[in-house]
């Protein structure tokens, strides 16, 4: 007895035809939804890499120009708070041209010029307090400037006046310095010798750290080596003979003792 598998062949093809369109469909309704011609790296690999460049440029921008508004804002109301201060003062200039006028102000208007005075003055005072831009005061001088150099050479002098922990400042009295810790380090050195009581070929000095060190004819590497580490406790570096495969070497250590200052 035979056996027979039947296939539908026309079926199969209109269901692949049916999922074709289906994907296509949705590929439709998805660009129409988003307005976007490229929702998936599918859709296009190379245009999405050159949208999503633009898209971080494109947002970049838009954040500047939120950075611009909101200087413009602040500005706004530093600006209102002057205004008020400016009105303030013409009243205290008027206030002061009526009260000169001696022949017909008497004491009691003179009294009242005075106490308007001291409450313009007490309000002028009030304002530079109070007028804030979130949590930073705008006129009373605490916001001070700020300025950030990234190439050196765009500076050619600075000025610094005002106060600094409570003490009088002047230009050259501020020194900024900054000091830099020191890692130790470990320096191997060629000069393969035999042994500690081989002598230095070569007579002369050197120096480390700013400190010299003669050698002295028949000077040995372990007489050297007891030299430099004499002045260990100057230069901050000691010296060591280490066994290698082919026979001894020299290697210098630092203790981190010595800063870098800048």
């Amino acid at each position: 007895m035979g056996l027979r598998i039947n296939t539908n062949t026309q079926a199969l093809s209109a269901l692949r035809n049916l999922n074709t369109t289906v994907d296509q469909v949705g590929m439709s309704i998805g660009r129409l939804s988003t307005g976007l011609r490229i929702n998936s790296a599918g859709d296009d690999p190379a245009g999405l890499i050159v949208s999503e460049s633009m898209r971080s440029q494109i947002q970049g921008i838009d954040q500047a120009i939120r950075n611009s508004q909101d200087a413009v804002n602040m500005t706004k109301t530093a600006e209102g708070a002057l205004d008020e201060v400016q009105r303030l003062i013409r009243n205290l200039r008027g206030l002061a041209v009526a009260s000169a006028n001696t022949a017909v102000v008497d004491s009691a208007a003179l009294r009242a010029n005075q106490s308007q005075i001291r409450s313009s003055l007490e309000s002028i005072n009030r304002i530079a307090e109070q007028t804030t831009w979130g949590n930073k005061k705008l006129l009373d001088g605490t916001a001070g400037v700020v300025a950030n150099v990234t190439d050196l050479t765009n500076v050619g002098s600075i000025y610094m006046s005002g106060t600094f922990g409570g003490e009088a400042i002047s230009s050259g009295a501020v020194q900024i310095q900054k000091v830099t810790a020191a890692t130790k380090a470990t320096l191997t050195l060629g000069n393969v010798f035999a042994n500690a009581s081989t002598v230095v070929a070569t007579t002369g000095s050197f120096v480390i750290n700013g400190y010299s060190i003669a050698t002295a004819p028949g000077e040995t590497v372990a007489t050297l080596a007891a030299k430099i580490n004499l002045l260990a406790g100057s230069t901050g570096a000691t010296a060591s003979i280490v066994p290698s495969g082919n026979g001894n070497q020299w290697r210098l250590r630092s203790d981190g003792s010595n800063r870098r200052r800048s």
